[in-house]
Formats: C-alpha cells, sequence, structure tokens
C-alpha cells in the first residue's frame, strides 16, 4: 500500500519569501471529531510568509507577534498561494504551542445531561469566540480548571464575589394576545391556550413595563417561549429602552411549554434572590417585597449563627397564595370551575402532600440556592411544574413560606379538557417516576 501511495506523491517546496496557507486543526476539530457540522470549522489560516527553510521538510512562518504558536510547520501543513494574496482566515489565538485551550469561559447558554456518562455539561460561550462556537464541557471539569469561573451565575467572578441584584423573571405564554407599549395590540393564533387552576397567564408589555420602571435595582429577564406574534420585538424594545443590562430576554426556539421556560431562566440567573411572575399582571409586583421580607426573617436566623453565611446560600422558598381569596372565588366562579379546582387540589393534596394551600399563583420567590437544588431537578414541562416544585421542595427540606398576595383573574383564558387531561397525566407521572425511582434526584 506504501508504494502504491508514493506513486501519487509529489515533492513540494517553497522559498524564502513565499506565501502560503496554513492547515491547522482547531481545538474543536481535535475534541469535537464526532460532532455534527464539524466540517464547516476553517482549515486554511493566512497566508503568511515563509522567512526560513530548515531541513528538507519543514518552513518558519512570519506569524502575528500575538499568537501563542510555534512558528515551525511540516510542509504537509502549508499550502503555496497561487494569485493574490488575500486573508482567508485569520489565526485562531486560542491554542498555544502545546495545542492547549488558554481561552477562558465567559457564559453558559444552556445545561444537558450526558446520556453516555451520567454527567452534568453546560454549554460554554468562549471569550473572544463567536456564539457558534460554543462548546459543551463537562462541568465538574470547568469547575477544577477555571475555580473563578462560578457555573451557577454565569459569571467570570474576578473579585472572587458571586453577590448580585435580585432578578425577577416574567414568563411569556405562546399565542396570548399582547398590550404592546409601542407595537399596539397582536394576537396569536389561540391554539395552545391552556389554564392551570384557574390561572390564565398572557403577555403584557404594559405590566412589563411597570416592573421595569418600578423596579430601578434588579434585572428583569423576559423568556420568550417560542411565540408566533411579536412578543419579540416588545421584548426587544425593552431592551433598547433601558439597557441590556437592566433586561435580558432569552428566546426559545420552539414552544416548550411553561416550566421548561421558567426553568431555563432560573439558570441562567446571576442573583441572590429570583422571582418569578406571569407577565399577565395578575399578582401586582408590589407584592415583591412581602415574599422578600419572608425570606429574609427566615435567613437571618441562619446569619445569626454564621456571619460569613450569604443569603444567596440559605434554601428558601415563598409561595404566592391565593387562598385567602378561595370564598370569594368560589362565589364568582361557574360551578364546573369550582369543582373542577377542588378536584385538582384534592389529586395535589394525595400526591404531593399537605404544606401548601396554593401550589399554582405564577408569583414565587427563591433564594439561588434553592433556585438551583429545584430547577436543575425540574422535569416537568408544561401545567405541573409548581407541583413538582412544591414535590421538591419538601423532598430536600428546603423552607417554604405561603404568602397572601393580591391577586386577579385576568379575562381570556379557557380551560379545555385537553388541558384537565395533561394536568392529571402530569401529575400521575410524577408520582409514578419518583415513587420507583424512574426520576433520580441529584443534589
Amino acid at each position: 500500500m506504501k508504494k502504491q501511495a508514493d506513486l501519487k506523491r509529489r515533492e513540494v517546496e517553497s522559498q524564502e519569501g513565499d506565501y502560503v496557507f496554513l492547515k491547522i486543526r482547531p481545538y474543536r476539530q481535535v475534541t469535537l471529531s464526532m460532532k455534527q457540522n464539524e466540517k464547516l470549522s476553517p482549515k486554511y489560516f493566512g497566508p503568511y510568509q515563509i522567512l526560513e527553510r530548515l531541513g528538507e521538510v519543514a518552513y518558519k512562518l512570519e506569524l502575528p507577534s500575538s499568537a501563542a504558536i510555534h512558528p515551525v510547520f511540516q510542509v504537509s501543513q502549508l499550502k503555496k498561494v497561487v494569485g493574490n494574496r488575500e486573508s482567508v482566515q485569520q489565526l485562531e489565538l486560542y491554542v498555544n504551542e502545546n495545542h492547549e485551550w488558554i481561552t477562558q469561559p465567559e457564559e453558559v447558554y444552556s445545561y444537558r445531561k450526558n446520556s453516555a456518562t451520567k454527567e452534568w455539561e453546560a454549554l460554554i460561550s468562549w471569550k473572544g469566540l463567536p456564539p457558534h462556537k460554543a462548546t459543551w464541557e463537562n462541568c465538574s471539569v470547568l469547575k477544577y480548571q477555571f475555580s473563578k469561573f462560578h457555573l451557577e451565575d454565569k459569571v467570570d467572578l474576578e473579585e472572587e464575589s458571586d453577590a448580585r441584584l435580585p432578578i425577577l423573571f416574567t414568563y411569556n405564554r405562546r399565542n396570548k394576545k399582547i398590550h404592546g407599549a409601542s407595537e399596539g395590540e397582536t394576537h396569536g393564533n389561540g391554539e395552545d391556550n391552556h389554564e392551570t387552576n384557574g390561572e390564565s397567564t398572557c403577555s403584557s408589555g404594559e405590566e412589563s413595563k411597570e416592573i421595569v420602571d418600578q423596579q430601578v435595582g434588579p434585572r428583569v429577564i423576559i423568556i420568550d417561549d417560542g411565540s408566533a406574534d411579536g412578543t419579540k420585538g416588545i421584548a426587544f424594545n425593552f431592551v433598547r429602552k433601558y439597557s441590556v443590562e437592566k433586561v435580558r430576554v432569552i428566546l426559545l426556539g420552539r414552544n416548550h411549554g411553561k416550566g421548561e421556560a421558567i426553568r431555563k431562566g432560573m439558570l441562567h440567573s446571576r442573583g441572590e434572590i429570583l422571582l418569578m411572575l406571569d407577565a399577565d399582571g395578575a399578582t401586582k409586583i408590589t407584592d415583591l417585597e412581602k415574599l422578600e421580607n419572608q425570606i429574609h426573617a427566615v435567613a437571618k436566623k441562619e446569619t445569626s449563627r454564621d456571619s460569613s453565611i450569604k443569603i444567596s446560600d440559605i434554601p428558601i422558598t415563598a409561595f404566592g397564595s391565593r387562598a385567602h381569596l378561595e370564598e370569594k372565588a368560589l362565589a364568582t366562579r361557574k360551578w364546573y370551575r369550582n369543582f373542577l379546582m377542588k378536584g385538582f387540589h384534592l389529586v395535589v393534596l394525595l400526591i404531593a402532600g399537605p404544606g401548601i394551600r396554593d401550589t399554582q399563583c405564577g408569583f414565587k420567590m427563591f433564594t439561588r440556592s434553592a433556585a438551583r437544588k429545584l430547577f436543575i431537578n425540574i422535569r416537568l414541562k408544561r401545567w405541573c411544574f409548581d407541583v413538582e416544585l412544591f414535590y421538591l421542595s419538601k423532598y430536600f427540606g428546603i423552607p417554604m413560606i405561603e404568602v397572601s398576595v393580591n391577586w386577579s383573574e385576568i379575562p381570556g383564558s379557557k380551560l379545555s379538557p385537553r388541558s384537565i387531561l395533561n394536568m392529571l397525566w402530569e401529575l400521575a407521572l410524577m408520582s409514578i417516576g419518583y415513587k420507583i425511582g424512574i426520576w433520580r434526584i441529584f443534589n
């Protein structure tokens, strides 16, 4: 076979002063060779001028002064430039002479569990590289190699501090009416409207404006769950108006469900205290002080024993509750809605146990420690993820506080038979999954 191959070989020589393209296998091609579309990675860099010939098959190139790579290459890595010398690709400077990765992680886009190794991986955005060059990396290896990079906060902690301002979450459900502050009124096609225990969720630009205007310190994250209307435009109008430091937008390519959207938002958070709320204005944003005061009261007991403990490290959850409004709701709602509400509460009691009277209110607050424990384990993506939050809080022994909030029913919601069946299915799935050990809980 060697003889046959040698017949096709040809001698390639270059002279000092010639220009050549440099062929390099970048880091991503070496470590992720099985990744799809890897053939689209750049192959040739340069052109670069030959400074010196070393031996029979090696050449020294004039590389950029900032390049952390040895400038001598074997002839097989070079391709002579014919014609004009236009640059085809700048040399990637994040590989040193040992082909080691020298850049720093900048942000975490997403998490996943490797089905083969059963270990958690993070989709990492690297400093100085475009978003499409983000790579999946083992979380434990990242923590070892980059000790200052806080995987939970998605930030590089230069000052050894992970304190951040509180974060508010607003969730935009797909195909709901949107009253935009600047774009007028738009409508979805109404195919995926559903209700959870009498709670309807829609996107409201005016409510988002109220959130941003009233809250000077906190940051707002708006999660667009694959909407097909004008939600994206309204969200980015807030970013342009209030700056990216105050408002962030997470766009999901397709509709995943409220539970999955909130989970992704929580795992992209940087705050010590995190609040999730629906953007329809059913619960007033001013009620967040009630939940925050209760969390601080519980945390004060822990910090009194050890002043070095931060509130973000103490797992606490606060559930906004409409239970105090139940008597009034029973008098104004249709009889079948009251029947369904009572039946749902009974099923939740049987599956998750007592502790919280209203699990479905879309107004909940978590310390960062509690949010990490809960949302890394959440599996339900739609109607009943609130019940799973309650179940996991009890499993971890996280203190739960139920706080009465002002709530008003927003018109436009509807409860379909399909929604009821899906809610029952999710509750049954959760009960079976945890009881027989199919769903593992990670601490």
